[in-house]
């Protein structure tokens, strides 16, 4: 019934969450940055995964299933990035 915020996390908008049920991970992407960030103890505390690329532009995020390192996001410019590291 309350939020209290995540310090050092966070972007504009558009930021997108995913869920990865095997792992029991939260991912979440920030928006104009490109950034994942990876929580396994349901969004208590968070740790950045890869590195930021501006040229990826979050608009939607997933993560597989079968393998939480397989990431697709698509974004602003309509393409459909994968990444599997």
């Amino acid at each position: 019934m309350s939020w209290a915020a995540t310090p050092g996390i966070g972007g504009i908008d558009g930021e997108v969450l995913d869920y990865h049920a095997l792992t029991d991970a939260l991912y979440y992407g920030e928006n104009f940055a490109g950034i994942v960030y990876s929580s396994v103890n349901h969004g208590s505390s968070w740790q950045q995964i890869g590195k930021q690329d501006a040229a990826v532009t979050l608009c939607s995020l997933g993560v597989s299933p079968n393998d939480d390192k397989i990431f697709l996001a698509g974004s602003k410019t309509g393409i459909l990035d994968r990444s599997s590291d």
